[in-house]
């Protein structure tokens, strides 16, 4: 996942549609940092899009929603 979602940054991707996730556990939300932060390198302002309430819950629990650019529930 991480090696597509480079990729598909630097071919100009700006938006990640996370909604259909289906397991989401604290490598899915390390995965998704690191995606951010590949981005961010990049100059690049990912989204995240449709963040599953688990996912929007890990957040939450982690305090990482800034560095996701996502609220927490």
């Amino acid at each position: 996942m991480l090696r597509a979602a480079t990729a598909a940054i630097d071919a100009g991707c700006r938006e990640v549609n996370v909604g259909q996730l289906l397991t989401v556990d604290s490598s899915a939300v390390a995965t998704l940092i690191a995606i951010r932060r590949h981005a961010m390198a990049k100059g690049v302002d990912l989204r995240f899009s449709a963040p599953p309430p688990a996912l929007a819950g890990l957040v939450g629990l982690y305090e990482v929603g800034d560095l996701l650019g996502l609220p927490a529930r």
